[in-house]
């Protein structure tokens, strides 16, 4: 039984092990989409420009031109997200990219390995063989529980989301629909998931159900759907002052336990993390591609959160091999396995 509150915090990798771009394969898709003509995207594209700008129609081209010009630059940028941070005073640009954005992510989860699947069974069978963190995290949590009291373990979970896909919601009612029935509409609202930078849209969600891996692509009509995206997708300064910013600092101060998975560790991200009076005593990492100098610091940013090293724990892996190496800590640190005291 998970008795302790536990923030477990997904960046792109965990999406990645499902199918899902990384932030450099992004961007560099997006860079593609606004400057390659002559693909099946483009006529839809200058249509869905057209619709971003409303009563600016007559605007489009210079739009369009202007996106290609800012694309020579955003190629080479350090990330999508510092590039459209450093221009966000080009408001059209930006929502031009966001649209993008938006248009690569639906068509990351139309193609991803728990696309085009209905069953609860199927869909979690596909995201274990693609080692997705999920059934390992889970079994911890339900460990020792009925139907009757695990509702109460579930609140203490706070997933904490910086990508736009909607990967984690789709395993997660999957997954409890698969072990607990007609019950699982409840338990899934029972935890709490925030995305930091905003996401496609609600999930399960009819409107924008992107999971139905088509050849033809995750839209209907892009031209309609992509300039909604505007709206949905944040950059880092438009998250600086909102109360999802103070929703995750409350979460920080009141958790016992730290799950960072497939996280980058860029600072723009972690400063939502270092709050005064944090009550955490554990955290877990997964520091996968960073290599030692850089695994060094990531320690040291993490000791910061805790001030106690000896209770930081990394893994130069991904998040299921996190999850087999500290099976056992994990579970204490949740509440999951029980203490045993003199």
């Amino acid at each position: 039984m998970i008795t302790e509150p536990t923030v477990v915090v997904l960046g792109a990798g965990v999406s990645n092990d499902l199918g899902l771009p990384l932030g450099t394969e992004l961007q560099a898709r997006v860079t593609s989409a606004f400057t390659d003509t002559g693909t099946a995207l483009s006529p839809y594209y200058t249509a869905a420009i057209k619709n971003l700008l409303g009563d600016r129609q007559s605007t489009s081209d210079n739009l369009i031109h202007k996106a290609k010009a800012h694309c020579r630059a955003l190629k080479h940028a350090a990330s999508i997200d510092n590039y459209l941070d450093q221009v966000r005073s080009e408001v059209d640009f930006v929502n031009a990219a966001k649209m993008m954005i938006g248009y690569q992510i639906a068509n990351g989860e139309n193609n991803c390995s728990i696309a085009g699947i209905d069953r609860p069974a199927d869909i979690v069978d596909a995201a274990v063989q693609s080692d997705y963190f999920l059934n390992d995290f889970l079994n911890l949590v339900v460990r020792g529980h009925q139907i009757e009291n695990i509702e109460a373990s579930l609140r203490n979970i706070t997933f904490v989301v910086f990508n736009y896909d909607r990967c984690l919601e789709r395993v997660l009612f999957a997954w409890l629909s698969l072990r607990f029935g007609n019950n699982a509409t409840d338990l899934y609202r029972a935890i709490r998931i925030i995305h930091v930078y905003g996401s496609l849209g609600n999930y399960p969600d009819e409107e924008t159900n992107f999971f139905r891996k088509d050849s033809a692509g995750p839209m209907l009509n892009p031209h309609l759907e992509m300039p909604k995206f505007a709206g949905r997708i944040k950059i880092f300064t438009e998250q600086e002052e909102s109360n999802l910013a103070h929703d995750i600092a409350t979460a920080v101060r009141s958790s016992t336990c730290l799950i960072f998975l497939g996280f980058g560790f860029e600072e723009q991200n972690m400063r939502f993390f270092r709050c005064k009076d944090s009550y955490s005593k554990h955290v877990f990492a997964t520091t996968m591609g960073k290599g030692k100098a850089n695994e060094a610091a990531i320690e040291e940013s993490l000791i910061e959160l805790v001030n106690l090293e000896a209770n930081v724990h990394m893994v130069s892996g991904k998040a299921k091999a996190l999850f087999s190496t500290f099976h056992h800590a994990i579970g204490r640190a949740i509440g999951s396995t029980p203490r045993i005291y003199p």
